[in-house]
C-alpha cells in the first residue's frame, strides 16, 4: 500500500464510522460546521454559508454509520424567495466548486439568485469530499506498443478491483455508494435547511441523479431542468446509439467545406483509417520532453483516442479537432496521429500514474445488472463496438462484483413534475435517444432539441438572453415549460484548416497570375505586323 492510499483510507476511516463504534447524532441536527461568509459572484459579493451534512451511510439503517458531505449555500436577496435551486454535478464524482472561478458560471448563479437560494452538495465519496475514494493507478502502457482491448480492460479492471479490496479490508462498506443513497442525501439536506421543495438543475450524471431524487420523493421537487439527459437505466451506452452519433457528427463536419474539400466525408475517412491501421499499424517517432520516443498507432488506439473525452464524443471544439486531424492525415501529415497517441498514453499512464475516482465505478456498477457485464457480439456495421463503448466499465463492473440496486430504481420515474429536457444533437455522452425516451415517459416534460448542440446543454439555453430568462422564469414557476422553444439552432461547426482570409488571398493572387499570363500573349498578338 502506498503512502497515498494509507492517508486516504485513514481519513476515510475517521469519517465513515463502522457500526460497532457508531454513536448516532441527534436526528434534528444533521448539519455541522456551519460558517457564514461573503463570496464573489459576477454581480459582486453574496451571502454564503458553508457546512457539512452528516448523512447515514444507509438511510434505511442509520445505525450502520454515517458520512460527512460538504455543502455550500448562496442566499438570495429576493423579498419572496421561491424554492431553492439545487445544482447537480455530473460524473459521478464531479463538483461545481471548480466552476466558482468561471465567469459564465457565476453569471448563471446570479440568475438563479434573483428568485431563490442556490445549494451545492458534494456527492458522497467523490474527490471533493473530505473522505474521497481515490485510487492511484498506473497503467503500464508505452507509446511504442499498440493498445489492445483485452490488455486495456484487464489493466484497468485489475487496478480498480485491487483498490476496492483495500478499502473493503479497512471496513469501508462500498455498497453504500449508490445513486439511491445519494438521492436521499439531497432530500436530507433539503429538509435540514428548512425547505419544503427544491428545484433541480443538472446535466449528464446530474440528470440521472435528478431522476433518482424525484423517484425518492417527488413531493419535495418543484421543477427541474436537465441537459445531457440520461435516465437511471442509461449507465451503459449502446453501440447502435454511438453509431448514430457518428453519423450525426459526419453530417455536421461534412457541411464544413474546408473539411469536405480535403478529407471527403467523415465516415468514409474513418473507415479507411481503421481498415489501414488494422492491416498495418502506423509507426514512427515523436520528440517529447524526455527525448525521442518510438510510437505505434493501431486501429484500437485510433478508436480509443477518438472516443475519449478529448475526442469526438461530446463537445463541439474536440469534434472540430477530430475533423482537423482527419484532414491532416488525408494530406499526409501522419505525425499528428503519432503525437495524439503519445497524448493518449500520457493521459492514462503518465509518470506519476493516474488518480481514478473509485466512487465513479461504485455508483455506475451498482446501477448495471450482472447480465450486462458481458460483452455483446460486435456488429461489423458499427465503427465503435463494445470494446470501445463502455468496454472498460463492463470489465471493471464484472471485477468489482457489487450488489445492484433494484430494477425499479433503474427505470425512469413516472413523475408529474414539470421538467425541461435539453438534448444536443452532437452529444455522444448522452445521445438524443435518451432524452427522447424520457420525454415520452414523463407527462409534464418539455423537450428542447439542439441539433448543433453538444453535451453542455445549459450553454444552449444561455445562447440567447431571452432563452436564459425564460428558463429562470420556468424554474421560478412564472412560466410553463411549453413557452420555451422546442428547438434551438446554434451556429454550425466549422473545420478551419487555414484562415479564410489566406484562401481568399491565394485565390486572388492565382487569379492575377492567370490573368497576367492570359493578357501577355494577347498583347504580343495585337502588336504583330500585318
Amino acid at each position: 500500500m502506498t503512502s497515498h492510499h494509507a492517508a486516504v483510507i485513514a481519513l476515510l476511516s475517521e469519517l465513515i464510522v463502522p457500526s460497532a463504534a457508531f454513536q448516532p447524532p441527534e436526528p434534528s441536527v444533521p448539519l455541522q460546521s456551519l460558517t457564514s461568509e461573503r463570496m464573489e459572484t459576477a454581480a459582486g459579493p453574496r451571502a454564503a454559508q458553508r457546512g457539512v451534512l452528516r448523512a447515514p451511510l444507509f438511510h434505511d439503517a442509520p445505525e450502520r454509520g454515517s458520512v460527512q458531505l460538504p455543502f455550500l449555500r448562496f442566499s438570495t436577496e429576493a423579498d419572496s424567495p421561491g424554492p431553492p435551486v439545487f445544482l447537480l454535478a455530473g460524473g459521478p464524482g464531479s463538483t461545481y466548486r471548480d466552476d466558482l472561478e468561471q465567469r459564465d458560471f457565476l453569471r448563471w448563479l446570479d440568475g438563479f439568485l434573483e428568485f431563490a437560494d442556490v445549494v451545492m452538495l458534494e456527492q458522497r465519496g467523490s474527490r471533493t469530499t473530505p473522505a474521497s475514494l481515490d485510487c492511484a493507478v498506473r497503467l503500464d502502457i508505452e507509446p511504442a506498443d499498440p493498445i489492445t482491448p483485452e490488455a486495456y480492460r484487464a489493466l484497468l479492471a485489475g487496478e480498480v478491483s485491487e483498490c476496492a479490496e483495500r478499502y473493503r479490508r479497512n471496513g469501508v462498506p462500498l455498497e453504500a455508494f449508490t445513486i439511491v443513497e445519494m438521492a436521499k442525501d439531497f432530500h436530507l439536506l433539503r429538509e435540514a435547511l428548512g425547505y419544503g421543495r427544491m428545484n433541480l438543475v443538472g446535466g449528464s450524471f446530474g440528470s440521472q441523479l435528478g431522476f433518482a431524487i424525484i423517484r425518492a420523493d417527488e413531493t419535495g421537487v418543484h421543477r427541474a431542468i436537465f441537459y445531457g439527459v440520461e435516465g437511471p437505466g442509461n449507465t451503459l451506452d449502446r453501440p447502435e446509439f454511438v453509431d448514430h452519433h457518428v453519423d450525426r457528427v459526419a453530417r455536421a463536419l461534412d457541411d464544413s467545406w474546408q473539411f469536405r474539400l480535403v478529407a471527403g466525408d467523415l465516415r468514409n475517412a474513418l473507415e479507411r483509417w481503421i481498415a489501414r491501421l488494422e492491416a498495418d499499424p502506423l509507426r514512427g517517432s515523436v520528440k517529447t520532453d524526455t527525448g525521442e520516443r518510438a510510437v505505434t498507432v493501431g486501429a484500437f488506439d485510433l478508436k480509443l483516442m477518438l472516443w475519449s473525452k478529448e475526442g469526438m464524443k461530446g463537445y463541439r471544439e474536440p469534434i472540430a479537432r477530430v475533423g482537423r486531424l482527419l484532414a491532416a492525415l488525408r494530406l499526409g501529415f501522419d505525425h499528428h496521429l503519432l503525437e495524439a497517441k503519445v497524448d493518449l498514453v500520457e493521459g492514462i499512464s503518465g509518470p506519476q500514474g493516474s488518480v481514478l475516482d473509485l466512487m465513479t465505478f461504485l455508483v455506475d456498477c451498482s446501477s448495471v445488472p450482472a447480465a450486462r457485464h458481458r460483452f455483446p457480439e460486435p456488429d461489423p456495421s458499427h465503427l465503435f463496438g463494445p470494446d470501445i463503448v463502455d468496454g472498460a466499465l463492463r470489465a471493471t463492473c464484472g471485477a468489482l462484483d457489487l450488489p445492484v440496486i433494484p430494477a425499479a430504481d433503474r427505470a425512469l420515474p413516472e413523475a408529474e413534475t414539470p421538467i425541461v429536457l435539453v438534448s444536443g444533437g452532437l452529444d455522444g455522452f448522452t445521445p438524443p435517444e435518451y432524452a427522447q425516451a424520457a420525454a415520452r415517459r414523463l407527462p409534464n416534460a418539455h423537450l428542447i432539441n439542439v441539433p448543433a448542440g453538444d453535451h453542455d446543454g445549459w450553454s444552449a439555453l444561455d445562447s440567447d438572453p431571452a432563452l436564459f430568462e425564460a428558463a429562470l422564469a420556468f424554474l421560478e414557476g412564472r412560466r410553463p415549460a411549453g413557452q420555451l422553444p422546442s428547438r434551438i439552432d446554434l451556429p454550425a461547426i466549422r473545420v478551419r484548416l487555414v484562415p479564410n482570409w489566406l484562401i481568399v488571398l491565394c485565390v486572388a493572387i492565382s487569379a492575377a497570375l492567370v490573368g497576367g499570363i492570359y493578357r501577355r500573349p494577347n498583347r504580343r498578338t495585337k502588336s504583330r505586323p500585318s
